[in-house]
């Protein structure tokens, strides 16, 4: 999966508003920008989000489930194992992710207990 296909899911997020299983576990082909453009702008109702081995997924990509004030996300489950994130990532997913019942860290060594 590329950015351009992550903008073809994007479009129908939009028309098609019960989209609920975002997995793409292993997928290394497509950026931040575009899973910032998914979570933050999609519209869908995101209830599994499964991001496991996308190395290349960094804080930045996670930006998107900061909700600025809106309304919290739906997502019920958020696999982020293996991925190279922080501490700053869990302030993001705490604002956006209110509904989450549960979340893998698995591996995500750059975690604190902070």
């Amino acid at each position: 999966m590329t950015d351009k296909g992550l903008q073809s899911i994007h479009s129908n997020l939009k028309s098609y508003k019960e989209f609920r299983l975002f997995d793409f576990s292993g997928s290394l082909c497509f950026s931040n920008e575009g899973l910032i453009q998914i979570i933050a702008e999609g519209g869908g109702i995101l209830h599994d989000i499964n991001l496991e081995r996308c190395k290349q997924i960094t804080d930045l990509g996670l930006m998107g489930f900061r909700r600025f004030g809106k309304i919290s996300m739906g997502c019920k489950r958020l696999n982020l194992s293996t991925l190279k994130i922080h501490d700053s990532s869990m302030t993001w997913l705490a604002e956006g992710c209110q509904k989450l019942e549960y979340l893998d860290l698995t591996n995500t060594i750059t975690i604190t207990d902070r």
